[in-house]
């Protein structure tokens, strides 16, 4: 359900109720019941989808809950093609969404209180605005520019969550320097069976190692499970484009945390790397450099510009929604990895059994080594 969308006459994001006002300024305390079908029609010229910019926006009006609980569905924008079907992209974040009560995780409030980052993120969103330094407008582009990316990087995820496990056990795995058994190694009376075991099954499976290096993406396997059960058999966007984009944006990110001043004080810019940075700095990283040419010193600078400038004078500027494009990085990251070690020789095993069956195997070599030495 999209609450929000991009107004190319006011050029800026607004909910039904903020362009009815808008446009009907001239009645007082007015909103979207009062407008006339001209003005309906207009605005399906106009109001374009936040995510892939398409056209044909109709208001949907706030309806009251006959649950028990009572309630209200907020008024919100419908995109509707000639044909009265859903005119959004295929693989927009709002297709086949309508009437659903949901946001993409990857969209930030920046007007929300809930967290302090949130807080603290929104007054800088407000003086960035204020000094000139991006605008709704940037916000839009931005958006736009993460939608060519996923519709432009698709695979089908063809795996299932037992994909995911192997993945997992191999992430985990200790990987020792490599060594190969020799039944004579058994002779010592201390000889540990468990390590010789990991030693032979990193041996057997070493081509999936060498494969995985550098890319020992970690704690995200549930998260990892959710997506590939969710959208199994679909097309979905490949992460992989956006690594050099997620790389700069932490790198800002984690530089502003350690020299801003900025008092972050639920999460340690060191560990951003691992454990994530927050969700609406991240945004703010991304816009900044998405105006910035995707240059670091100059995101940078224009971070300094903004931590310099003094409080905004009109808070409500940063009551806009922006976005986070590497929200589940991390977890796709995982997805992609997983399906490629799946389409390889090996296949997909139970780590368990296999250590099981290295095991055995070991043991078995060790008993007709000895018989052969009598």
């Amino acid at each position: 359900m999209a609450t929000t969308a991009f107004s190319n006459h006011f050029r800026r994001e607004l909910d039904v109720g903020q362009l009815a006002r808008l446009m009907l300024r001239d009645t007082p305390e007015a909103g979207e019941d009062h407008l006339s079908e001209a003005q309906r029609a207009w605005i399906r010229t106009d109001v374009r989808c936040s995510s892939c910019g398409v056209g044909g926006a109709q208001i949907v009006r706030a309806t009251k809950s006959t649950g028990t609980r009572g309630g209200t569905r907020q008024a919100h924008f419908r995109f509707i093609g000639d044909d009265a079907m859903d005119a959004h992209h295929r693989f927009c974040e709002f297709h086949g969404a309508d009437g659903q009560e949901r946001q993409s995780e990857s969209l930030v409030n920046f007007g929300s209180a809930k967290t302090i980052e949130t807080r603290l993120i929104g007054r800088l969103v407000c003086k960035g605005i204020e000094q000139g330094i991006f605008d709704q407008t940037a916000i839009r582009g931005m958006r736009q520019w993460f939608f060519d990316l996923k519709a432009a990087n698709r695979f089908t995820i063809t795996i299932d969550s037992t994909a995911v496990d192997w993945l997992s056990a191999l992430l985990h795995h200790p990987i020792y320097p490599r060594w190969v058994f020799h039944p004579v190694q058994a002779q010592l009376p201390g000889f540990d069976w468990k390590q010789a075991t990991n030693h032979a099954f990193t041996e057997q499976f070493w081509p999936l190692f060498d494969r995985m290096s550098g890319r020992r993406a970690r704690n995200a396997e549930s998260r990892t499970k959710n997506l590939v059960a969710c959208y199994a058999g679909q097309e979905v966007f490949d992460p992989a484009a956006l690594k050099p984009s997620y790389e700069l944006t932490l790198q800002l990110a984690s530089f502003v945390g350690r020299n801003s001043g900025l008092d972050f004080s639920r999460s340690k810019p060191s560990e951003y790397r691992y454990k994530g940075a927050p969700p609406a700095l991240m945004a703010l990283c991304a816009l900044i450099l998405f105006v910035s040419d995707w240059q670091l010193n100059t995101g940078i600078g224009k971070f300094a510009q903004i931590i310099a400038a003094p409080d905004p004078s009109d808070p409500l500027l940063g009551n806009v929604v922006g976005l986070n494009p590497f929200h589940d990085y991390a977890a796709w990251q995982m997805v992609v990895l997983a399906q490629e070690i799946s389409e390889q020789a090996t296949g997909i095993r139970v780590y368990d059994a296999e250590l099981a069956r290295i095991e055995g195997e070991l043991r078995e070599a060790y008993r007709a080594w000895t018989q052969s030495q009598s």
